[in-house]
């Protein structure tokens, strides 16, 4: 594969996540309010809050990403800011035009947002998609940040459902994309930095209220509607907080100045917002060694309590581009033993969260471990010291402190 397709690759896969993005902003609205029939309560959110998703993002004829899933948590709030901690994996990614499928070793999603508190609108949105693949094999990752000249507007509050009100939706954005990638040995460099004037101009209106369907259950909704795509259809629903559904089809998408069929599936796999009272689990614990030699195999203990005594499951990410998935359940208070080998010499920046059976999530907490490069020892002389475990006490001891034996 040559370097053009891995540059394809790159930015198809960080344009895909903008256009998630750009997708969502689609709902949001300029200046004009929505004034007649008044929900509720504006959502309000809470520290662990959390929306995962299911993505799929197709470019017609020439790529698609499939097996997406998608996480959005709240874990800050400050003055007239929410703060979502974004993180997510690809299962699935498919060149068409070069009839390729790409196999994914691991290959995660990791970033933020910054939410209006008064409005859900987006100020500042950043993502990086990294890890490797396999056939081809390539490492690399790709972060893109969005800075909104003007807060993309999320929902103008109350909402009237009478099917008489357009709204316009413009703005200016930012952009900064950076990457790196390395494929048989040869470098892959990604840096630039632009301004787009108005990208998201769409005419919107509420169509009608109703009950959508989605993987995390039925919510009511408002459906939204534009014109920029054949459908354009998004799910709000003040049950969720917060999208529940989208289905996006633009014939005339314009990708590198071709025009191609852009298509966004998106469906709600669970949420805990507005759920009953829960205490969040205590935030997790990883001991074992803050030092080690690279390939070598290490075992940590995990472990944490909930305050409602609720089966756990954790998630590490080990710092190397690997992160596991939610592993469990498990017992609260029980001790489980993870195992983990780095391949390279560094420090890397560990992390591991924990949430209850009910999704509420604790915040990431860190652990910082330095890997060295392991020594060659002479084979012969390891198996006659395990063979004598009683000689060279001393010796072994040092041994062990190496983290050779």
């Amino acid at each position: 594969m040559t370097k053009k397709v891995v540059f394809i690759i790159f930015s198809l896969l960080i344009l895909s996540m903008a256009s998630f993005t750009s997708t969502i902003g689609k709902i949001n609205t300029s200046s004009s309010k929505i004034s007649i029939y008044t929900e509720p309560d504006f959502p309000e959110w809470s520290i662990g809050d959390f929306w995962e998703y299911n993505l799929t993002i197709i470019f017609a004829g020439i790529l698609s990403i499939e097996a997406v899933r998608m996480e959005a948590i709240v874990t800050d709030i400050f003055n007239d800011t929410y703060t979502l901690e974004l993180s997510g994996y690809v299962n699935k990614i498919k060149i068409t035009d070069y009839d390729y499928s790409i196999f994914v070793d691991a290959l995660y999603l990791d970033g933020y947002a910054t939410i209006d508190k008064s409005t859900l609108s987006i100020k500042e949105y950043c993502l990086t998609v990294s890890g490797n693949l396999h056939k081809p094999k390539i490492d690399f990752y790709v972060t893109l940040k969005m800075i909104f000249e003007q807060y993309l507007d999320f929902l103008d509050f109350p909402i009237i459902c009478n099917g008489g009100d357009n709204w316009f939706i413009t703005n200016n954005i930012d952009l900064i994309l950076t990457g790196y990638g390395e494929m048989n040995g040869e470098e892959l460099f990604i840096t630039d930095e632009k301004s787009l004037d108005n990208p998201l101009n769409d005419e919107l209106s509420v169509i009608k209220k109703e009950f959508i369907n989605t993987p995390a259950g039925t919510f009511e909704s408002f459906l939204i509607s534009g014109k920029l795509g054949n459908p354009s259809e998004i799910w709000y629903s003040p049950e969720a907080g917060y999208i529940v559904k989208v289905k996006q089809n633009i014939p005339k998408f314009i990708l590198f100045t071709i025009k191609v069929r852009f298509e966004c599936y998106l469906d709600l796999l669970s949420t805990n917002f507005n759920q009953p009272e829960n205490n969040t689990p205590f935030a997790p614990q990883i001991i074992g060694p803050f030092y080690g030699k690279q390939g070598v195999e290490y075992d940590y203990k995990v472990t944490t309590t909930d305050p409602n005594g609720e089966m756990v499951y954790y998630k590490i990410d080990w710092g190397d581009g690997c992160c596991t998935n939610w592993m469990g359940p498990h017992e609260s208070g029980e001790e489980i033993i993870v195992t983990h080998s780095w391949d390279m010499k560094a420090k890397f920046n560990v992390r591991i969260k924990a949430k209850d059976v009910n999704g509420f999530q604790t915040p990431w907490s860190p652990l910082s471990i330095t890997i060295s490069k392991n020594k060659n020892v002479n084979n012969l002389f390891l198996n006659f010291l395990q063979s004598r475990p009683n000689m060279f006490p001393i010796l072994r001891l040092l041994l062990k402190q190496l983290a050779l034996k």
